[in-house]
């Protein structure tokens, strides 16, 4: 899903950290294979930023099938012009 922000002045330069995190899976008890949290490319427009957050948890099953659930707390920091 795209995360839009908007500055109060055209951004010249933006860049992105991750804030924190909370992640879990929903349906018991699994062993941790492979956790991945990454935001994609930040698109700029005039004064807004669009990005977009990708999450993957994954046990040790062999399939990525398991639901899961939780939050990325991102933080953009923006030169303005």
């Amino acid at each position: 899903m795209n995360q839009t922000t908007n500055f109060s002045r055209n951004i010249r330069t933006v860049g992105a950290a991750i804030n924190g995190f909370d992640v879990r899976f929903t349906n018991g008890d699994h062993h941790l294979l492979r956790e991945k949290v990454d935001i994609s490319p930040i698109a700029v427009n005039g004064r807004t930023a669009t990005f977009s957050v990708n999450m993957l948890l994954r046990d040790s099953s062999g399939n990525i099938d398991d639901p899961y659930s939780g939050f990325v707390d991102v933080m953009l920091i923006a030169d303005t012009i």
